[in-house]
């Protein structure tokens, strides 16, 4: 099983960037495992993308030539989420992608980190394995630091 992340900055089309990025920001699956549940509509929701642009690393997660996730890291506060398409979920993906993300960032001295829902099942399994540190948030959310 092999994959690749594919930098956004590879990606010259602005408008192209913008739809996949929406697509996994704003997918219900995803939705439903955030903290912040709201969906914003994509006329506005442009405004603040190209503002996300300048402190963000986003990477397409390819499997082959195929698109099948997303990976979106915050330089500013060091936190990242990754979605993964339905499909392709439970299949080792997800935690591929998340070591990959893991050794760029170390190259580059960056923090991450993340909440993740205690519903996500997958997600938190994948966390604690890798993570460094782990408190609980709240009811419903604990927070991970990887590096």
């Amino acid at each position: 099983m092999k994959i690749n992340l594919k930098s956004f900055d590879l990606i010259k089309d602005k408008n192209q960037k913008f739809k996949i990025f929406y697509k996994y920001r704003f997918n219900k699956e995803y939705l439903k495992h955030n903290i912040k549940k709201k969906v914003t509509k994509p006329k506005k929701f442009k405004e603040i993308f190209d503002k996300l642009l300048g402190h963000s690393l986003i990477y397409s997660i390819c499997k082959d030539s195929l698109e099948i996730g997303l990976i979106y890291y915050n330089k500013n506060n060091g936190y990242y989420f990754i979605i993964i398409d339905q499909k392709y979920r439970n299949k080792g993906f997800g935690k591929l992608a998340l070591k990959k993300l893991i050794i760029i960032l170390k190259r580059k001295k960056f923090k991450l980190r993340t909440l993740v829902s205690l519903k996500n099942k997958n997600s938190f399994k994948i966390h604690e394995k890798l993570c460094i540190y782990k408190k609980k948030y709240n009811n419903n959310f604990f927070y991970f630091k990887l590096l």
